[in-house]
């Protein structure tokens, strides 16, 4: 599966099935956009990507919290 220029945005990317789906995503190419609670977590996980080679921003936000 190619996702050569593509943005993903992944919800929860900090650790779990986030992780592993943003983690895959790069692989394939896409340029990922990680989302989590947890700041270090989605920054690890970003830093990670960009080690391998991919792409990633990451936001510490809470998708709940609507302020």
């Amino acid at each position: 599966m190619s996702l050569q220029d593509k943005v993903c945005i992944i919800t929860g990317g900090g650790s779990g099935i986030g992780r592993g789906a943003g983690v895959m995503m790069a692989q394939n190419g896409a340029t990922v956009v990680l989302i989590g609670r947890t700041k270090a977590k989605v920054d690890a996980v970003k830093d990670e990507i960009e080690a391998e080679g991919g792409s990633a921003l990451s936001f510490s936000l809470d998708v709940a919290d609507n302020e």
